[in-house]
């Protein structure tokens, strides 16, 4: 618990420091780096060593170093930061720590797009996060991966190679046409109002064309049928 709120400390110092990079305010960036150097003194008083693993075993503790690094790293202002969070989501993986793996994906995906690195990487770890955030329903990993991801063009949604034999999963197949359409903003996490401007109908007859998504698929909210769309693949025909 001590070395997992040492990741926590450090993740907010370099969210801070995040902070005050970007409003140019120096000051708040030195308030970040001040209160990680706070984190280590202390834990320097502290008995026992630093994320030591309890046994031959133990993942977690491993994982939980990555994302130290990673976080440190972060917050010193080290740009070389695509290794430490390759690292960190593969120790994550290995550990069975699913929302940190994909905390740790969404920062890589970040971290490749402000380098100009692998563009295929890039959109395979920035996917992977997005269906679990439409899975878990985490609405702020959600924004924040379709954020970077927008920053760096990528869609979400990989174009889906089809044929005209091609059939919709059963689940969708009652779909209409207009409600295929609709579904799609759902995957990209639109509201019925961004739908309504887009498609120049009204938010009330998207509400509509939604309730009966829902309906048709036997599920029970915005974020689950997105999921399930996810999962299954095409359902335009």
């Amino acid at each position: 618990m001590l070395d997992e709120l040492q990741v926590w400390g450090a993740r907010a110092a370099a969210d801070l420091v995040q902070v005050g990079e970007d409003a140019l305010d120096p000051v708040v960036v030195a308030r970040g780096r001040e209160g990680l150097e706070s984190i280590l003194a202390l834990r320097a008083t502290l008995p026992g060593t630093p994320f030591e693993p309890t046994g031959e075993a133990d993942l977690v503790q491993p994982a939980m170093r990555a994302l130290f690094q990673a976080e440190r790293r972060r917050a010193t202002g080290d740009r070389e930061l695509v290794n430490a969070w390759r690292e960190a989501a593969s120790a994550c993986e290995r550990a069975g720590l699913r929302w940190d793996y994909h905390q740790a994906q969404w920062r890589l995906g970040a971290e490749l797009i402000r380098h100009h690195g692998d563009r295929a990487e890039a959109a395979r770890v920035l996917r992977d996060a997005h269906r679990y955030a439409l899975q878990q329903g985490a609405k702020h990993l959600l924004h924040c991966v379709e954020g970077t991801a927008a920053l760096g063009h990528i869609p979400l949604t990989a174009p889906a190679v089809t044929s005209p034999h091609d059939a919709r999963p059963a689940a969708f197949a009652q779909l209409t046409n207009r409600e295929a359409e609709i579904l799609s903003y759902l995957v990209a996490s639109r509201t019925n109002a961004e739908i309504a401007a887009e498609l120049f109908i009204s938010a009330k007859t998207v509400s509509v064309h939604v309730s009966n998504l829902l309906r048709k698929t036997t599920t029970c909210s915005r974020e689950e049928v997105a999921a399930l769309a996810v999962r299954l693949g095409p359902w335009r025909s």
